[in-house]
C-alpha cells in the first residue's frame, strides 16, 4: 500500500515544443535531440518576445481548464518534508524582502520555486501541468556534484535527491505554530475543495459535476457488498455455516457444476475449511487494498500534509536544523554595512539563542539582489563583487539581477504555472493560516498574481545561484558538520570504556537551559515540564553542545542526506540516553525515526532484516508518545480534568 502511495517521480514526460532559451526542438519522448537539433531563429530582443508567445498563451490555455493548486492535492509519501528536505536560513534585510514582496511573494517562497530542480519539484498532482521546457533545461544550470562524505562512506548525490525548504528567521521562531491555527488548517484540509470536482463544465443546473473518486469509491464498497451478498447466497445453497467469511474454494463450485454425487458434496463440504491459509489472507488483503486503496482522497492527503507542516520545529529532534544561511541585501542601499551586520549572532532566530541550535555552526552565503527595473541605474556587478569577497571571502559572495520586467510589461492576468509545479508550501504564513488555503478561491479578488516582475532569466539565475550555493557551500557545510560530529560522537559514546562507562551515567535534572535570556524570561525553571522538552518557549532540555543533541543533530543529518545505515546507528546509540533520562518525547521520536530507517533500508520487507524488530519499535514509540502527553499534562497540572489543549506529544 505504501508503494503505491508513493509519488511516482518517475511519470512520463509531456514534450514541449522547444527550448525556450536555446532555440532547440523538442522530441516526442519530451528531450533534446542528440544529434543535429534544428534551430529556431532568435529574435534580438529574446526576453520580452519569447516569454509572452510561449508561457501566456500556455497559461491561458491553463486557466481556461482551472489551474489545480498544489496545496489542494498535494503527493502523498513515506516521509514528511521535513524528514526529506535540507532547510537553508533566510536572513533579508527590509530593503531585499521589499524586492520579493514585489512580486507578492517572500524571499523564501520564491528560492523555494525556483530554486530547487524542477525535475523532482514537479509532483504526481491531479491536474497540474508536466515539466516545460524550462525545467528541461536545469541540466544546463547545476554543476555536477562531487562524492559526498558522509560518515563511515562516500556517496553519490543526484540533483533529484536534493530539495531545499528555505526558512525566514521569523518563521523559524514561529515554529511549531500555534496549536488553534492549526485546528483550522486541518478544518479546512477537510472540506471539499474545488480541485476536488472534475469540471469539465458545469450541469444544466449550475452546479460542479460530481466527484469521480468519490464514485468510484462508492462503487468499489457497491461491488464487494455485492460480492459478500453471493458469497452468503453460496454458503446458504451449500449448507455452509454463516460464521466464516472465507469464500468458497473453487472445487466446490466446480463439483456443482458437473453434478458431483452426495458421497463428492460431502467431502467438499469438509474440505471447505481446509482452505490453505495464505490463499484466503491473500484474498482477504486484495478485497481490503482495491476498496481502499484505488481512488485516493484527496482530503487525506491536504490532512497529512497540514499535519506535518504544524509539527514542523519541534524541540524534540533536530530535522530542520539548517547547515547554512543567506544573508541578502539590497544593492539600493550600503551592502557591506548591511552584511556586517547581518552577520552578527542577534539577528538570528530564536532557536540560536535558548541553546538549541548552535550558532557557530551554519555557513554564512552573502548575496546580494539587484532590482533591475528599480534599481540603481550605474550599479557595477564587478567592483560589488570585488568590494564584498575583499571584506567577506571569495567563495561565498554572490550577486543576483531579478525583476527584470517593467510595469508596462507586467500586464498578464495569469500567473506562472511554476508556482503551483513546485509543490505544495506550507499552509501557514508567519505562524498564521495563509489567505490562500481555502476551498476556493476563484472569486477572491484579494489573492494577488505572483512573480509579475520575474521574467524567464530572472528564474533561470534564481536556479543557477541556488546549484551553485548547494554546491559549493551547503554540501561542504554537512560534510564538516557531518565529520565533527561523527568525531565527537565516536570519542564520547563508542569503544569499551565508553560503554562501560555509560552504565553509571547518571540521569540529567529537569533542568531548562536558557544561555541568553532571549525569550520569556523562564530560564533556569525547575519543574517537570523539561521532560516534553518542546523547546517553543525559549528553553530546551539538551544544549546543543550535550552529546546527546550532538548525537541525534549527527543521525538526523545523515537520515537527511539519506545515509539511512549510519543514521539507524547513531539513533540506536542515544535512544537510551533519552530512555535514562525519562525524556519520553525524544525517546518516542528516536524511535519512530528507527522505524523510518528501517523503512527506508528495507521498503517491502523482502530481506526481513528488520521484521520483529519495526513492530517492536513502532509500539514503543506509541506507548512513550503517550507516556510524554501525559507528563505534560501533569506537568500543567490539568490531570483531573480535560485539558484545554492538546500535548505536543499527541
Amino acid at each position: 500500500i505504501n508503494h503505491n502511495m508513493t509519488a511516482d517521480t518517475n511519470a512520463p514526460i509531456t514534450p514541449s515544443t522547444q527550448y525556450e532559451d536555446q532555440g532547440i526542438e523538442i522530441g516526442a519522448d519530451g528531450r533534446a535531440p542528440s544529434a543535429s537539433p534544428r534551430r529556431v531563429p532568435a529574435s534580438p530582443n529574446f526576453e520580452l518576445d519569447v516569454e509572452p508567445i510561449t508561457t501566456m498563451d500556455f497559461q491561458h490555455k491553463h486557466d481556461t481548464q482551472r489551474r489545480q493548486r498544489a496545496l489542494a492535492s498535494p503527493s502523498v509519501t513515506s516521509l514528511a518534508g521535513r524528514q526529506s528536505h535540507l532547510t537553508v536560513l533566510v536572513v533579508p534585510t527590509a530593503e531585499a524582502q521589499s524586492i520579493a514582496s514585489k512580486n507578492n511573494t517572500t524571499l523564501t517562497e520564491m528560492f523555494r520555486v525556483f530554486g530547487n530542480s524542477n525535475a523532482h519539484s514537479t509532483p504526481n498532482v491531479r491536474g497540474l501541468d508536466p515539466v516545460t521546457s524550462q525545467q528541461q533545461n536545469d541540466l544546463i544550470l547545476e554543476p555536477p556534484l562531487p562524492p559526498f562524505r558522509s560518515a563511515n562512506r562516500s556517496m553519490m548525490l543526484q540533483w533529484d535527491q536534493i530539495v531545499l525548504n528555505f526558512v525566514s528567521g521569523q518563521e523559524m521562531e514561529d515554529m511549531p505554530v500555534a496549536e488553534a491555527e492549526a485546528e483550522k488548517a486541518l478544518a479546512e484540509a477537510a472540506r471539499l475543495w474545488d480541485e476536488d470536482q472534475n469540471l469539465h463544465g458545469e450541469g444544466s443546473d449550475g452546479n460542479l459535476e460530481e466527484d469521480a473518486e468519490l464514485n468510484e469509491l462508492e462503487k468499489c464498497v457497491v461491488e464487494a457488498l455485492a460480492e459478500e451478498e453471493e458469497e452468503q447466497r453460496i454458503r446458504k445453497a451449500d449448507g455452509i455455516p454463516s460464521m466464516t467469511s472465507w469464500p468458497p474454494p473453487r472445487s466446490r463450485k466446480q463439483s456443482r457444476s458437473d453434478g458431483e454425487d452426495a458421497e463428492g458434496k460431502d467431502h467438499e463440504y469438509a474440505s471447505a475449511f481446509e482452505n490453505d491459509e495464505e490463499d484466503a489472507l491473500k484474498s482477504c488483503a486484495d478485497s481490503a487494498f482495491a476498496l481502499t486503496a484505488l481512488p485516493s482522497a484527496p482530503w487525506l492527503a491536504r490532512f497529512r500534509h497540514t499535519l506535518d507542516c504544524s509539527t514542523d520545529g519541534m524541540g524534540h529532534d533536530m530535522l530542520c536544523n539548517p547547515a547554512a544561511v543567506i544573508l541578502a541585501a539590497s544593492s539600493s542601499e550600503p551592502f557591506l554595512t548591511c552584511f556586517a551586520e547581518l552577520a552578527n549572532v542577534h539577528h538570528l532566530p530564536r532557536p540560536y539563542h535558548d541553546g538549541r541550535y548552535d550558532p557557530n555552526g551554519l555557513r554564512r552565503e552573502f548575496l546580494l539582489l539587484h532590482d533591475v527595473s528599480n534599481g540603481p541605474k550605474q550599479f557595477d556587478d564587478a567592483r560589488a563583487l570585488a568590494q564584498m569577497r575583499e571584506r567577506f571571502g571569495a567563495g561565498c559572495c554572490s550577486i543576483l539581477r531579478i525583476n527584470s520586467l517593467h510595469a508596462i510589461q507586467n500586464n498578464t492576468k495569469t500567473e506562472d504555472i511554476e508556482w503551483e509545479n513546485a509543490g505544495p508550501p506550507s499552509p501557514f504564513v508567519g505562524g498564521l493560516l495563509s489567505e490562500r488555503y481555502k476551498p476556493s478561491i476563484r472569486n477572491d479578488q484579494n489573492i494577488a498574481l505572483r512573480g509579475t516582475y520575474l521574467s524567464l532569466q530572472d528564474k533561470r539565475s534564481i536556479r543557477r545561484y541556488i546549484a551553485n550555493m548547494v554546491a559549493t557551500g551547503l554540501v561542504p557545510a554537512i560534510e564538516r558538520r557531518i565529520a565533527v560530529l561523527n568525531s565527537a560522537v565516536t570519542n564520547a559514546k563508542k569503544g569499551v570504556k565508553n560503554v562501560i562507562k555509560s552504565f553509571w551515567r547518571k540521569p540529567k535534572e529537569n533542568l531548562l537551559v536558557n544561555v541568553s535570556g532571549f525569550g520569556d524570561g523562564n530560564s533556569g525553571r525547575g519543574d517537570n515540564s523539561s521532560i516534553a522538552g518542546d523547546g517553543t518557549h525559549g528553553s530546551v532540555k539538551y544544549r546543543y553542545d550535550s552529546i546527546e543533541s550532538q548525537t541525534r543533530l549527527l543521525a538526523d543529518t545523515l537520515f537527511l542526506m539519506r545515509d539511512y545505515d549510519a543514521a539507524l546507528g547513531m539513533y540506536k546509540l542515544v535512544k537510551d540516553d533519552y530512555k535514562h533520562d525519562r525524556a519520553m518525547l525524544h525517546y518516542a521520536s528516536v524511535q519512530e525515526m528507527i522505524v523510518l530507517c528501517m523503512h527506508m533500508l528495507d521498503p517491502y520487507g523482502r530481506e526481513n532484516r528488520f521484521t520483529s524488530e519495526v513492530h517492536h519499535s513502532i509500539e514503543t514509540a506509541l506507548y512513550s508518545y503517550t507516556r510524554a502527553a501525559d507528563d505534560e499534562r501533569e506537568a500543567e497540572g490539568s490531570s483531573g480534568s480535560r485539558p484545554g489543549e492538546a500535548p505536543h506529544a499527541t
